[in-house]
This record gives structure tokens, sequence and C-alpha cells, in this order.
């Protein structure tokens, strides 16, 4: 019964979700004769009688559009494929009506697709009537998305007044590729130029939909198809009527009102009220917005043993994947136990999801178990070092509704802050003391070598011939290998039924069977490879998550070690070795990010929410990993994670010193150069390659740069937006010109000589520039460094007599004027040359 009504539920769901591809097939000029688009606007169209003319023209070339690729769906004609039953003499409730009917809703499918597009756009009853009457003719094809964050408002630059024409940047109409996440100076195309690129984008559709197989089963293949159809009208506007901004993704309105339509239809098909008077109902509590996030991520990420630091790369990319798994398996638990389909997850980012469903007892219910199973799942393997919070929040048709979501959007952010706080229900629920955890562990194996915490098990030389004598516990070695098995492979399968590799190697979370190949009983088949192209689509008939990790390679392809890292920027002159072998780490976090969303539209919508919610994600997994493939600057950098807000990174000392500025530049690139929009970093530096103890240095020095606050006499001009770097917080146009700073530094001393010496002497200068405001022995820094260069131009011996007075002129005012500018943060520039000087 539940796999039956999983079906139906997605025959629902996808017929919502390509409700308007009409809009994309029109655009595209499908074809279609005249007399066939005169009877689907007969058929499908509402016609205006005081007007005299068919409104909403996309929902004609919706039917023809299905028509045209219907082949390549799963059944959605013929004999027990209706998702719903529906009265006698009305018109065939098939996924094809469904779809198209939703402007001239007739049969109780119909409209319910009718209220979730509404529902999705915000729109009051009385205003969707008027809602995309007549598409405005001039625009419709020639008008380029605006990106979100271009009219996004903050606390200093309210924006919500402002219309399309004063908004300067727009999407190019491209399939989801590195290239295309970005904005670009809005620039109008001629109608012939916007057809082509809409036809071109149709053609590509069309090619790489007939990649899909699983046809016969719907909720894998239409997890399929939703990546494909987020890939090519991600960059598509939805609406581009007289009057309306198109500010908002095809996509994303497209998967709020699939969302929302298969809870709405569950909901009375479970309640008994399937007529249309309940549905007119916009008070009742309909909706059940369920958020999960999982928590204690950091500490399992970075939990070090004593042989941690050997194998650090292998077992911080199998941690960090299997936090995206532990949410991705969450989500999958809760839609599987609902029997819904992944469209019904509206979004999932960074350990967080939220999923749209039917408000029964039986869905509270089953929520409630699968959160229970999940924690005992938790508290089993982990023992309550990680746990998931389960939030849910009831709504209204009528809280969807422009003038309310605001106040449904505090109650999501609210009810998860409570969820966080009530960590494994224990007052609750019968949480005993967990006895077995001290009666597992065995004298002779001790802990675990690599988290220091776990009961160990198994003897780790089995997995590594290198450390024999030592063991681990089985989590640890199953995350070893799972780091191993991500280098190898592309696709990733969750199935029902026991998934085991030719070498042994298998896993399971939540009751789930994690593998690599496809099986018998598979539930998900996930493209998890990185980007190849800069502008090319990548779709390869499967779903895609991106949960995989950009990791350096050497010139045989082989994974680089930390240690292998820490050598990238040694050099070797006349013998001798220098710079001494170290990591940095790169931690980083997006600004005021709650605010973003709570406040940052004057009218928001759950499809702008969902949007920005994808857009942000966009830059950590489509663009940083091809960043890190592509870029010199970057090639070595190893990511632990990135996605959502925040970002980890890993690489050599200067490499990842050199490359903040490009991050940071990039990043503004990508939020249409607004300079209210913007991260924090914080970096830290460690000698050798011990990676996973720089995780809280890391924290710390994010926390400095959270706090930076830069004053202009009493008043605040920037808070945030900031870089830590060894034990400096200075604002990122300041940390740029440091670096610059530094380079002509070096350009001093190869004209000069300046010894190590004495830039190492400029370090005391600094924390005496720094007082000189309140000491006024302090105030005597300049004076010392004029008389300290003098001294060293008066005895150096490659700088010839004649030029010596120029010399000493130029190194003091150069040198002096940076101290002047920046105190103790000159020490930026001083330490990034000095550690360059060291041998190794």
């Amino acid at each position: 019964m539940k796999h039956e009504l999983l079906d139906q539920s997605c025959r629902v769901a996808f017929a919502a979700l390509i409700h308007d591809i009409g809009k994309f097939a029109e655009r595209a000029k499908i074809d279609m004769t005249p007399e066939k688009k005169e009877a689907n606007k007969h058929v499908f169209c509402p016609f205006d009688q005081t007007k005299g003319y068919h409104t909403h023209i996309h929902a004609a070339y919706t039917a023809a559009a299905i028509d045209a690729i219907e082949k390549q769906f799963p059944a959605i004609k013929g004999e027990n494929v209706d998702a719903t039953p529906f009265q006698q003499g009305q018109v065939d409730d098939s996924v094809i009506s469904a779809a198209a009917f939703h402007h001239k809703p007739g049969t109780y499918l119909q409209r319910v697709i009718s209220v979730a597009d509404r529902l999705s756009s915000a729109f009051e009853r009385s205003e969707y009537a008027k809602y995309d009457e007549r598409e405005n003719k001039e625009d419709y094809l020639t008008s380029r998305l605006i990106p979100l964050f271009d009219k996004l408002s903050t606390d200093g630059n309210k924006r919500e007044n402002l219309t399309a024409k004063d908004l300067l940047y727009r999407y190019p109409l491209k399939p989801l590729s590195p290239d295309a996440v970005f904005p670009q100076s809005k620039q109008t195309p001629t109608r012939q130029e916007a057809t082509a690129e809409y036809e071109a984008l149709w053609n590509a559709f069309v090619a790489d939909l007939r990649l899909i197989h699983d046809r016969e089963n719907w909720d894998l293949w239409l997890d399929h198809f939703d990546t494909l159809y987020s890939i090519y009208t991600q960059n598509i506007p939805s609406a581009t009527a007289f009057g309306t901004m198109p500010d908002v993704p095809l996509y994303d309105h497209s998967k709020s009102t699939a969302a929302l339509a298969t809870a709405l239809w569950r909901y009375h098909r479970e309640t008994g009220t399937e007529n249309v008077d309940a549905l007119k109902n916009d008070d009742e509590r309909k909706f059940l917005l369920i958020q999960g996030d999982v928590s204690g991520i950091q500490g399992f990420i970075f939990d070090a043993g004593k042989n941690t630091r050997k194998n650090a790369y292998k077992i911080l990319r199998g941690r960090s994947f299997m936090v995206s798994l532990f949410s991705e398996c969450a989500a999958l638990k809760v839609l599987r136990g609902l029997g819904l389909p992944s469209t019904s997850q509206i979004m999932n980012a960074a350990g967080k999801f939220v999923i749209v469903a039917p408000n029964t007892p039986a869905t509270f219910d089953t929520v409630e178990k699968i959160k229970e199973e999940i924690n005992d799942w938790f508290l089993k393997r982990f023992y309550g070092q990680i746990s998931l919070g389960l939030a849910t929040v009831a709504a209204t048709q009528r809280d969807f509704e422009q003038r309310n979501f605001k106040v449904l959007q505090s109650k999501i952010f609210e009810s998860l802050g409570t969820a966080k706080l009530q960590k494994f229900d224990l007052c609750r629920r019968n949480a005993g003391v967990m006895t077995d955890f001290s009666e597992k562990f065995d004298d002779a194996k001790g802990v675990c070598c690599f988290d220091g915490k776990m009961p160990a098990q198994k003897p780790v030389w089995e997995f590594d011939p290198d450390l024999k004598g030592d063991y681990a516990c089985q989590t640890c070695l199953d995350i070893l290998k799972t780091g191993k098995k991500l280098t190898e492979n592309a696709n990733l399968v969750i199935a029902e039924t026991k998934v085991e590799d030719e070498d042994g190697w298998q896993s399971d979370v939540f009751g789930y069977h994690i593998g690599w190949k496809r099986t018998d009983g598979v539930l998900r088949h996930w493209d998890i490879s990185l980007p190849q192209s800069a502008n090319e689509a990548q779709f390869s008939g499967r779903a895609r998550r991106y949960i995989n990790a950009y990791v350096p390679r050497d010139e045989d392809k082989q994974i680089k070690t930390f240690e292998d890292l820490t050598k990238v920027n040694c050099y070797e002159k006349d013998g001798v070795q220098y710079v001494k072998p170290a990591l940095m780490c790169i931690k980083g976090d997006i600004d005021n990010l709650g605010s973003l969303f709570q406040k940052g539209f004057g009218s928001p919508t759950f499809a702008t929410m969902a949007g920005l919610s994808r857009q942000l994600n966009n830059f950590f997994t489509v663009f940083l990993p091809y960043l890190c493939q592509e870029d010199e600057r970057a090639k070595n950098i190893y990511t632990v994670f990135a996605g959502g807000d925040d970002f980890y990174l890993i690489g050599p000392w200067l490499d990842m010193a050199r490359v903040v500025p490009t991050l940071r530049e990039r990043f503004r690139e990508y939020v249409c150069d607004r300079d209210d929009i913007t991260f924090s970093i914080g970096m830290c530096m460690n000698k050798g390659d011990d990676a996973v103890t720089l995780s809280g240095m890391a924290e710390e020095s994010l926390d400095k740069a959270k706090g930076y606050v830069k004053k202009d006499g009493e008043k605040i001009i920037q808070e945030k937006n900031a870089v830590t770097c060894f034990g400096q917080t200075v604002s990122f146009d300041d940390y740029k010109d440091l670096m610059e700073k530094e380079s002509r530094l070096d350009e001093l001393v190869q004209k000069y000589g300046l010894s190590i010496g004495y830039v190492y002497g400029l370090l005391s200068l600094c924390e005496m520039a720094d007082k000189a405001d309140k000491d006024f022995t302090a105030a005597a820094w300049r004076s010392k460094l004029v008389y300290k260069t003098a001294r060293f131009v008066e005895t150096s011996r490659k700088i010839q007599d004649e030029d010596k007075q120029n010399a000493a002129a130029e190194i003091a005012k150069e040198i002096g004027d940076a101290i002047s500018n920046y105190k103790t943060d000159y020490k930026i520039a001083l330490f990034t040359w000095l550690y360059q000087q060291r041998e190794g």
C-alpha cells in the first residue's frame, strides 16, 4: 500500500513540477502547428470575456511540451496510473491535464496544483486571478533572470523598492555549470538571439532527458528528473508578466509548487476531504514543515587520536562525506517513512534539510518515531556526540501568502533553534546510562587510535600495515575505507538490501546500505562526481548530489597526502631547502546569514527562500571545486567541507595565504559586487602535517574575524567581512594590500639586500606604533626605524656609496608608511615574508 501511495504521490509531484514547462517550451518555439496551438489555447487557457483574448498562453505549451517528450516518462496514461479519483464526466485527470490545466482547473487534482502554484508565488486568491494574465510580449523572451543577491536587503541597504530597471545584473540563459552560476552585467538580447538561446537550451534538455533510465521506478526516476530539471531551468525566469520582477527561477518556483501540491493532495486524501470546498479552506493547518539539522558535526570531523595525523587526509575526507550522508539519509528516511518523493525535500545543504509534508496525526507520529530511531542509531554508534534535531511547524494555506509568510518564516527558524536545545529529547524519553560504553573496552586494545575516544575493536594493520599493533573502532575503519572509496567512484547507491564491495567494504546509515554499484532494492543512485567543465552541463542520467569534495592529486593522479602538501611551497637554493614545511587552514562562514534569510526580502515567498539557499550553496559546491581544479593558486587546496554557508580548507601555507583575495573577489562577483553580502575567514598555520588539530585554532581565528569592527571616529563603518591571519584581524581590502606589501618588501630585499634580522626587527616597531597614541615613548618608533635603516644601509656592501642616501630614504619611507598605516597588522606581511626564509 505504501509503495502504491508513493507512486501516486510521485505522479502528483511530477505534474506540479512541470506545470510551467510551457514557459520554457514557448520561449524555445517548440514545433506546434497553428491549428494545434489554437486548439490548445481553447482547451487549456482561460478566456478573458471583457478583453476578448486567451490568457496564460504558456499553459497551451505545457500540454504540447509534455506530448513531445512523454515517451521518456514513466507511465502517465492508461490503467491504474491516475493520481487521484475524479468525478464522473470530468476531463481525464492524467498528469498532462493536471499540469496543463493549472490556470483553468476543472477537476480536483487540477485545482490542487493550481492552489500550490498560487501558494508558491505567495499570492492571495484575488491576486492569483490576475497573475500572469498576459505576458509582456516585448519582454517574455528577452527578460533574463535577476539574481536574488542583487535585490537582497541588508541592514544598511534597503532594496525592496527597487525595480527591475534599477538592478544591474542578470544570469546567463545557460544550464548549470561553474560559469553559469555567476551573474553578468545586464544586457538585453534581441528577440532572435533570445529565441536561439532558449532553443539551444531546450534541445540540450530533451537530449539529456533520454539518458534517464529507471522508468519502472517512479520515485527513483523522479529524483533523476529533478536534477535534470534543475540543471536546465535554474536560470530561466519564472514570471515575465507586466509589472512582475523576473527574479524567481523557474526551477525553484516549480520545485516548491511540487512540494506543496503533494502535501496538499495527501492531506485531503488522508483526511477524506477530497472536495473543492475543503480545498478552498485557507485557514486549516494542512501542511507540516519538517526541518532536520545534524548537530555535533565539528567535533566528529576533527576528533583526534594518536594515529590520526598519519591518515588525516583519508579520515577528514571520510568524516566530512559521512556528515553529508547523515543529512541525506535522514531526509530519505523521513521521505520513505511518509511515502513522499524526493521533490518534497525543498532544501538540503550543510547538514540541514526542509521537507513539506501533510499535517496529519499519522505524519506527526511517523516523524517522532523516525527521530527516535535515528537518534538511537547515533547513540549506539557515537554515544551522544552526534544527533539529529527534527523540528516541525504546522502551516495553513494563508500562511504562505505574501503578507503572512514572514511570520511563518520566523516560526521555522525559531522551531529549529528550540530543537537544537532538546538534543535526543532526553526529558521525554527513557534515556538511561549507556553502560555498554565502558563494557566494550578491552585493556589490550585501549581507545581507538584515530578518534581517541571510542573503544578499539579491530586491528588497524589489516587496513594499513604501517600501523602494526594499533587498534581502531569499527566506525573509524569504515570511515577510512569510505575516504579511500570516494576517490575511486563517481556514483553512490543507497539501497534497502545489503551492499558489499569486492574487497568486503560495506556501510550502513540508519538501516540503509551504502555502496558504489547498483544492486537490488536501490532507493537512490547519485552522481557525486565533481564538475568537469566551466561552461557545460554535467548530467549523466542520474540524480546529482554535491557531497563529494575536491582533493589535490600528483602527476600520477595519486592523492597528495598532507605531508606532500606541506612541501609544496618549499624550494632549494645553493643546496639548502627553504620554507619550513607547514599547512594552513581556512575556515570561512557567511556573515549574518540568518538576517539575510529573515530580513533580506520585503515580500519573501517559499520559492525565494528555497532559491536563496540553493544559490548560496552553489558557490561552494559547484564553483569552488572547479576553481580548485583549474586555478593554479588553488589546485593544492584540500576541501574538508564546503556547502550551505561555511567552508573549511587545508593546503600549503603560502598558497592558502595568497588564495584568500581570490576567494573573496570571486564571492563578491557571485553576489553581484555587493560589499554588504560577505563572509569572514579565520586562518591558522601549523608546522608539519598535523591538519586535524588545526580546527580549534581556526575556529578561534574565525571568531576574531566575526568580531571585527572598523570605525571612523565614533561611527562604525564595517563589521565582520574580515580575515584573521597570524593573529591579526583586518578587512579583506587591507589583507589584499598587505599581501601586496609583502611582495613590495621582497622587492626591497632583492634590491638592497635587506637581511632577515633587519626584517625581523620590524615586528617590534609594529608593536610600538600600535601603542604610540597612548605611550609617548612608543611614538619614537619612526625615528628608530630611520636609525635602524640608516645603520643597515651604511654597512651594506651591496649598496653603492652614491646610492645609500636614496636607498635609506626609500626603505624608511616605504616601510614607515606601511607601519604607520597598519601598525601591528603589518605583521601579516612580515610573517608571510619571514616564513619563506626559514630553512626546512
